[in-house]
């Protein structure tokens, strides 16, 4: 594990010392998905000069033997070891892409993109807009906050939204809500009279679906597990025999509250609001030991967990 930490110390390093020392060129706007290509040799002045804020990545993925960074300015593209262009959709140099994930299925690699509240996929050619699922009410600020995460497997994409997961059906471009587990022996407590839920996150794992559920409401503000009682631990299910099924811990003691959750070859690993770091399968959930808190996780296109 401390190989695997490591790994991931330097790749972000690496990004980081390729964006920073690597001007800023004639701007323009346009509606179209398709990105203005910055040359790497253009980009630290960006990154340097930012207005609001330094500059910081928001999320790591491999696709077509690259890896992509999304980041505070756009999404870095890098081959070969090297920053080889930048990509930006906004006429200002702060133009924040988040929750990048690549998508096996359909050979796609999906961002976010917070300003235009839209989805960007882009399948090694072309870009496109797609809109978020349409979800009943709305999306909240606290949606907003929350990673949309993406998970795939050889056959499907999901996303998961305010609180529900999505299939993606990519022959009429069109999102399919996914019915999670029962949320029972969940505590649900808001100010707020909108509908919430107690879903977590589904795992795509192998044949199954592993759907993890919170045992109380997890808001997007703040660490949740700071300043109030500690939540008690989040559950795990997958479907078999017309049913929910619960995964059980075959460690009484196994304690998490999940924040982040990415999906291996043969497992799902989940990065928990206190720092640590799980696996779980349809058979079992299974601390990993590190050296330390946990700061990234990010899995190759081949499946492998870093």
């Amino acid at each position: 594990m401390s190989n695997i930490r490591l790994r991931i110390i330097l790749v972000l390093s690496l990004i980081s010392l390729l964006v920073i020392g690597c001007d800023l060129v004639p701007q323009t706007q346009s509606n179209s998905p398709n990105p203005r290509v910055i040359p790497p040799e253009k980009v630290s002045r960006i990154a340097k000069n930012l207005p609001y804020a330094e500059f910081s990545y928001t999320g790591l993925a491999f696709f077509e033997g690259k890896l992509y960074a999304s980041s505070v300015i756009g999404l870095l593209e890098f081959e070969k070891g090297k920053l080889s262009n930048l990509y930006q959709w906004t006429n200002e140099d702060y133009d924040v892409v988040e929750d990048l994930s690549f998508d096996k299925a359909n050979h796609s690699l999906w961002m976010f993109r917070s300003k235009k509240r839209k989805l960007i996929r882009f399948d090694g050619k072309s870009w496109n807009f797609v809109d978020l699922p349409k979800v009943a009410g709305g999306y909240t600020r606290g949606d907003m906050l929350k990673s949309f995460n993406g998970f795939s497997t050889d056959s499907a994409f999901w996303l998961n939204v305010a609180g529900e997961a999505w299939r993606w059906n990519a022959d009429s471009n069109t999102w399919t809500r996914q019915v999670g587990a029962s949320e029972k022996d969940c505590y649900v407590t808001t100010d707020t009279n909108v509908d919430t839920r107690c879903f977590a996150s589904i795992a795509p794992v192998q044949d199954r679906v592993l759907s993890i559920m919170h045992r109380e409401y997890i808001s997007g503000f703040g660490n949740p597990t700071v300043g109030k009682v500690k939540p008690p631990s989040d559950r795990v299910y997958y479907w078999e025999n017309d049913k929910w099924q619960e995964v059980i811990p075959k460690d009484s003691v196994v304690d998490f509250v999940t924040k982040e959750v990415v999906v291996g070859k043969d497992a799902a690993f989940i990065k928990t609001w206190y720092g640590k770091l799980f696996r779980v399968t349809a058979s079992e959930i299974v601390p990993i030991e590190t050296l330390g808190e946990v700061e990234k996780m990010i899995t190759t296109t081949s499946g492998n967990f870093l």
